[in-house]
This record gives C-alpha cells, sequence and structure tokens, in this order.
C-alpha cells in the first residue's frame, strides 16, 4: 500500500535546510510542480537553481538515466537549451539523504533556465506552436543514439505500453468510456504498421509545465524543455503525438494548433510520412493515458493536484479530437511538412488529364433551354465580384436570376459556371449552399478568434429547372439524401427542396474517388438506390425546381474521400485549410479542360503594394504583417478577400463612439 502524499510530501523549509547543508546555498525558496520529484526554485541572490527532492521509491538508476541524458545534451552539437547539473560542497551530483521518515531520498541542484513556463502564456500564437514544435524536434535529434538500461523499462506514460489503460475502463461511463474505447480499438487496428516505426530515446513529456518561454510579450519563442524524468526508448514519434496532445488543449481548432507543432517538429527532425498516418490516433492515446492516471490518482493521492491538473483539458480534447475525422488530421498533417496533403492527388490528376470527358457529358441536351449543346461561361460569385453588387443582392433571388438569365442570353446554350475555390460571402451561402448556416455553422472561433466558412469546394452550374444532368463515369451509388436536412430521401417529403448524390469511381490505376451530385430533383430517388451500379452516361435526375428562397443549380465536387466527414462531405470550408481541402477535392475542371473554367490566376499582393507605395503617403500605413486585400464594406465591418470581418475603428466607428 501506497504511503499517504501528506507523508512524503516535503516542505520548502525542508528544502532549504537541504540546501544549506548539502549546497551552502540560501535564500528565497518557491515550491514548483512536478510528478516524480518535489521541486523549488531557489533564488540566492543573482543565482536561481531548482532543487529536485526525488520521492521515497524513486531508484538511483533513474536518477542517473536522467543525468546521463543531461550530460549528453549538454555536449550535442544540435542548439538545444538545458539545465546544469551543479555539484553539491562535497563534489557529488546526486546526493543521498534520508528524511525524517527514515526514507532515502535523492537530491540534485540544477541551473535555473529563466522565462515563463507555457502554461502560464497567453495568447499562444501559431508561431510560439511552430517554435514549441521546432525544440521538441531539436531535443529528439540531440538524443538520436543514445542509449541506456534505464530507457527500456517499463513505464505507464510510454504510447507504446499504453495497452495497461484497458484494464480500468471500468473508471468511466456512458460517453467517456464510448471514448476510450473507440481510440483503444483504433490503437489495436494500427500496432502491424505502429511496431515497424523508427525508434529512439526520447523526451516523453513535453507538457505545458515542461516548456519554458523567452520572456519577450511580442515576439516569444521557447527557451527549452526541461524535466527527463519520464524519457524512454520507443517509438519516436511518439513524442510529437505527446507534445501535440498537450499544445493542442484550451485550443478551439485542435487540429489548427497541431498542424503548427508538426510543422517546427518537422523542422527539426524531418518526419517519415507513415508515422503522419498515425499521429491521430497516437495523440488520442497520450490523452487516454493522461485520464485514466489522472483517475487512478484521484484515488491514490487525493491530495496531490498537480497529478489531476491535465484531467479537465485532456477530457476536453478527447471529446473535440474525437470530432476531428481521422483522414482529414493525416492529411493536414502532411501539409504541414510540405507533402502533398492527399496521398492520392497526383495519380489522380495526372488520369483526369488523360479523360476525355466533356462539359456536355455533365449535362443532357440543353442546360439552359435553347436546344444547343450546354457550354459553360464563367460567372465570379466571390466575396469581392462587382457581379451582383451589395450584400443585399447576394441574397436576392431574384436579382441573381436576372442576372444569370442576361448572362445566359449572350451566347446559345449557354449556362452560367463556376464556383471552385471561390470565396464568398456569408448571405450567398446561406442563401445558396444546401445546409450552410443550419447542418453546417459558418462562423466558429479559431485559435486567433472568430473564423468563417467562406471557401467553395465545388463548380456551380446556374442550368435551368429539369436540366437532365448524367453520369460522367461507371460508378456505384454510395449515398443519396435531402439536402439542407441530410436525411435519407425514402423519409423526406419531395414537393420541394433537392436532393444530393454521391457515387463512387475507380480508375484503371486503382485510384478510387467520388462525385458529388447536389441540388437534383428529389425524384431521382425513385429510380436510384444505395449500391446500386450507375453506366456512364446515365441519366441521374434533373436539376431540381426553384423553392421560394433559392435559385436551381446543379452542385458538382470531386472527393478523393468517400464522404465520412461527419456523415456530410464539406461543400464549403475555412479558408485557412486551402492546402489541404483542394488536395482532398481537386478541380472539377480537370475532366472537362475547359479554358472558360479555368481559375484565375490569385491578385498580386506585390504589386499592389509596390502601387501604394509609390501613390500614398507614408501617413497611411499598413499595420499587418500580411496587408488586407479589402474587397467589400458591410456595416462597421471592412471584409476581406476571404470573407474575413474586419471592425473598421478608424473610419467613423471609433469616431462616433461606438466601441461601447
Amino acid at each position: 500500500m501506497n504511503p499517504p502524499y501528506s507523508s512524503i510530501r516535503m516542505t520548502p523549509d525542508q528544502a532549504t535546510d537541504i540546501a544549506r547543508r548539502l549546497y551552502g546555498i540560501s535564500g528565497d525558496i518557491q515550491p514548483l510542480p512536478g510528478e516524480l520529484d518535489f521541486n523549488f526554485k531557489l533564488t540566492d541572490g543573482e543565482r536561481q537553481f531548482v532543487l529536485k527532492i526525488s520521492r521515497p521509491d524513486v531508484s538511483l538508476d533513474d536518477i542517473e538515466f536522467q543525468q546521463a541524458l543531461l550530460d549528453h545534451l549538454a555536449a550535442a552539437d544540435v542548439p538545444v537549451t538545458c539545465p546544469v547539473t551543479v555539484p553539491a560542497a562535497d563534489g557529488r551530483f546526486i546526493c543521498d539523504i534520508t528524511d525524517d521518515a527514515g526514507n532515502l531520498r535523492r537530491v540534485r541542484l540544477l541551473t535555473w533556465i529563466e522565462g515563463r513556463l507555457w502554461s502560464r502564456v497567453n495568447p499562444v500564437t501559431d508561431q510560439l506552436l511552430i517554435s514549441l514544435g521546432r525544440q521538441a524536434g531539436q531535443v529528439t535529434t540531440a538524443l538520436q543514439g543514445v542509449d541506456h538500461g534505464m530507457a527500456h523499462r517499463d513505464l505507464v506514460w510510454d504510447l507504446a505500453q499504453a495497452g495497461w489503460t484497458r484494464d480500468h475502463l471500468d473508471l468511466f461511463t456512458g460517453g467517456q468510456q464510448d471514448i476510450i474505447d473507440f481510440f483503444y480499438h483504433r490503437f489495436t487496428q494500427i500496432q502491424e504498421t505502429y511496431q515497424g516505426l523508427r525508434k529512439s530515446v526520447v523526451h516523453n513529456d513535453v507538457n505545458d509545465n515542461n516548456v519554458v518561454v523567452t520572456p519577450d510579450r511580442i515576439n516569444p519563442e521557447v527557451r527549452a524543455i526541461i524535466d527527463y524524468g519520464d524519457a524512454v526508448y520507443t517509438q519516436t514519434v511518439n513524442d510529437l503525438a505527446v507534445a501535440v496532445a498537450y499544445a493542442a488543449m484550451g485550443r478551439p481548432d485542435p487540429l489548427r494548433a497541431a498542424q503548427c507543432v508538426v510543422n517546427g517538429y518537422h523542422s527539426a527532425f524531418p518526419l517519415e510520412e507513415t508515422e503522419l498516418a498515425l499521429l491521430h490516433t497516437l495523440v488520442a492515446m497520450r490523452l487516454v493515458i493522461s485520464v485514466t492516471q489522472s483517475a487512478l490518482n484521484r484515488v491514490k493521492e487525493p491530495e496531490n493536484t498537480y497529478l489531476l491538473i491535465s484531467e479537465k483539458p485532456a477530457w476536453d480534447l478527447l471529446t473535440q479530437w474525437r470530432a476531428v475525422d481521422e483522414h482529414l488530421a493525416h492529411y493536414s498533417f502532411r501539409q504541414a511538412c510540405g507533402m502533398t496533403p492527399h496521398p492520392g492527388e497526383s495519380g489522380f490528376v495526372a488520369w483526369a488529364g488523360r479523360c476525355d470527358t466533356r462539359f456536355s457529358d455533365l449535362l443532357g441536351g440543353d442546360g439552359a433551354g435553347s436546344g444547343a449543346a450546354p457550354v459553360p461561361v464563367p460567372v465570379d460569385l466571390s466575396v469581392g465580384s462587382t457581379w451582383l453588387g451589395h450584400a443585399v443582392d447576394y441574397s436576392d433571388p431574384d436579382r441573381l436570376a436576372f442576372e444569370l438569365g442576361r448572362l445566359s442570353r449572350r451566347q446559345k446554350g449557354a449556362v452560367p459556371t463556376g464556383g471552385y475555390l471561390e470565396y464568398r460571402a456569408e448571405p450567398f451561402l446561406k442563401a445558396y449552399e444546401a445546409g450552410m448556416g443550419e447542418t453546417c455553422p459558418i462562423r466558429a472561433e479559431g485559435n486567433s478568434g472568430p473564423v468563417r466558412r467562406s471557401l467553395h469546394l465545388g463548380m456551380d452550374v446556374w442550368a435551368m429547372p429539369g436540366t437532365p444532368v448524367h453520369a460522367l463515369f461507371d460508378g456505384r451509388v454510395v449515398q443519396i439524401c435531402m439536402e439542407d436536412r441530410h436525411s435519407h430521401i425514402e423519409e423526406s417529403p419531395r414537393e420541394a427542396g433537392s436532393a444530393a448524390l454521391v457515387l463512387a469511381h475507380r480508375t484503371p490505376e486503382a485510384i478510387e474517388f467520388h462525385l458529388l451530385y447536389g441540388g437534383l430533383d428529389p425524384e431521382c430517388g425513385n429510380r436510384l438506390k444505395e449500391n446500386q451500379m450507375i453506366q456512364k452516361g446515365e441519366q441521374l435526375g434533373g436539376v431540381a425546381a426553384r423553392t421560394k428562397n433559392r435559385l436551381p443549380h446543379l452542385h458538382f465536387q470531386v472527393m478523393l474521400d468517400p464522404p465520412g466527414y461527419g456523415g456530410a462531405f464539406p461543400r464549403v470550408v475555412f479558408p485557412e485549410q486551402k492546402k489541404v481541402w483542394q488536395s482532398i477535392c481537386p478541380d472539377p475542371n480537370l475532366f472537362f479542360k475547359n479554358p472558360a473554367l479555368a481559375r484565375k490566376p490569385a491578385s498580386d499582393t506585390d504589386r499592389v503594394l509596390a502601387f501604394r507605395r509609390q501613390h500614398l503617403g507614408k501617413s497611411l500605413s499598413l499595420s499587418y504583417d500580411t496587408p488586407l486585400k479589402i474587397v467589400r464594406g458591410s456595416g462597421a465591418f471592412l471584409i476581406d478577400d476571404t470573407g474575413r470581418h474586419f471592425l473598421d475603428t478608424v473610419n467613423n466607428v471609433a469616431h462616433v463612439g461606438h466601441e461601447h
């Protein structure tokens, strides 16, 4: 039976006496957090130290292993800052003492690294997260080639040994048990690949109380990673998983935070593709270890609040992490490392480039009601477009119908088409994009403030109601449902609304992809059923009829993954996710190769800035590292080319007292 925590805890008075007797140092002393050691900050004039007093059950081998790692890092060529062990008055680096209860303790004195603990830093910026990853990667690099007998010990915090948590599933109930069971099952599934990953000695405990950040409040960086008490020989990527698990706690967008850490880590210690594929599960399993250990500690040492410090944040993150699609996380990590986000993108693009398909293969007969073969004419409905005009015009279906009609009459068979990777205004998305604002919220909280979905992933074809829509390739129906509600089509009334159809396809090179046909007449559900085989050229249905507030159009989207993202594949995503989703959802015009649908190059920011410098005075300065491109205004807000809103505190708003 373990002794009560109160009986083994070391007090500041005891620590002061130990420091004076062993090291001849006295001064101000402050307790510090710690799991295996009782730590104290000791200030003696201008000198500062960390006094570490072990628990009674810590072996000398454990301490000597930590000391060996510090000695190795001090001599390494890699720029790693770590504490230096200070010898006692008799020259020993590790001292033995006997406490008041007769227990043997190990004592060390380390130099103090000036800075702030990560747990006390706010805000945590993307750049700071990248700095954390870079420092963790440098530590991993510096530890390459190190080995020690104690590195191969049994350790509950070793991810490779996480199977022990399964025996304590009864500590949890309901939703918590379901989450742990889900990730444990996934951890079991990846074992064959996981066991083959490269291994090394790693720090294994990059948590928010082991990371020292510089005092700089404007551009802080991680100065050092401390406390090597949990170092172990294990899969190298486990160290990154630990760092991500703690860095993502408390972040509204944990995947974005994880990307930043991965980016920094990869810059210092290049990651392998297989490691990135498993990282999502490994992060989750570190959290599972954390919450399980906290539950056990609550019974074992209820007085030791440090052992419970990460319990609630860990559960909050586990809940968030369960909602992050594993494949999306994988592609996001690849993008953070400079790889093509979707591994199958290049093969698909090469195959699509060889396809002999035309725009007229998609739409039967006309599409504009003239009897001629359909011809796409580009239409710009982006947030910066002047084609419609003011924001109010974006949600007026009569105005949009009028303008689309004028565009269609410019040539025979013309069908207004476009929208791939367009940033669209919020009013337009609410009015014309199925589910936006209801099942798929436009606004969310990002790690640096509010964010809005605006990046459109498909091609919109503004054809006439009833225009036949055909399958471009042989395929299989994998999903058919009503839009907006995303309910099964047999369960929904069909007198109004539209349906969405997803077909699965396979190239001769065995590349799988999916095509989403949105905005179809719900009557297509009378003929098509899930798992039904479809032939190339077969009519899938017609473009849905107009409703009171929505114009008919076909939403055509390529997807290299099946629709598994919360049950419905996203059609509009956040601007920050562009590179990842552009890889998952390639340009539909790869099939058609139509010059009219070719994406226009992005505006030349450098040219605009040069024009500013030439024609505007210095009083009109730019305050952002990346200058904003403002394309629209709405009320008290200025809107940039991605749809992000900025409160106008210069023009009128601040002047008339509207900041209260």
